[in-house]
């Protein structure tokens, strides 16, 4: 088997933090949602985080595709700080919780922090009969820039990389940073 040294995949993408739950039949009407549907949440929408977050048996999971894939990556190759990720949280519970999970996974991570009003990405997730409805609310995932992307300990991540994962999204939120990385990826 390869020996993948620390810090081999570089992620770089929308943190969200996903927050589960069993979905009763009035939250769809309520908010109007369509079953086995994703769409970015409107104003509209926004209630509905604390609302589900009520329930019980909800469930908290550090998502969005780039670390998503960051996480499934660092559990095949089992060793840990293979992988590293940056993007952007806010300062917050939600925060917290996605740098806490990606630490317990052996994730080396360097997060931009915003500060209030924007507020950690979030994803409702409602769960029915095996389908699967997600609100996203991008927040402060889209606040990622260049400046943080480019300081000396976040660039050390870009450079010790061999491999480099980023979703398009990030094309929308730090075209630059992604601009930059792809170029050094290129030349490397």
């Amino acid at each position: 088997m390869h020996d993948f040294p620390e810090g081999y995949v570089f992620g770089m993408g929308n943190p969200l933090l996903d927050i589960i739950v069993e979905a009763e039949e009035e939250i769809y009407e309520e908010y109007d949602l369509k079953k086995d549907d994703a769409i970015l949440a409107e104003e509209k929408h926004m209630s509905i985080y604390d609302k589900i977050e009520k329930q019980n048996g909800v469930k908290y999971i550090a998502g969005g595709s780039t670390l998503n894939t960051v996480k499934m990556i660092q559990w095949i190759i089992g060793k840990p700080f293979v992988c590293s990720y940056v993007g952007c949280i806010g300062s917050d519970l939600m925060g917290k919780h996605i740098m806490n999970e990606c630490r317990e996974l052996n994730i080396t991570t360097e997060f931009q922090v915003t500060k209030e009003p924007l507020k950690t990405g979030k994803v409702a997730v409602l769960t029915s009969n095996k389908l699967r409805s997600m609100v996203t609310y991008l927040g402060a995932a889209c606040d990622l820039s260049l400046n943080h992307i480019e300081q000396p300990h976040v660039w050390s991540l870009v450079e010790k990389a061999q491999v480099y994962y980023i979703a398009g999204y990030v094309i929308s939120s730090c075209y630059d940073g992604m601009l930059k990385v792809a170029k050094h990826s290129l030349a490397s």
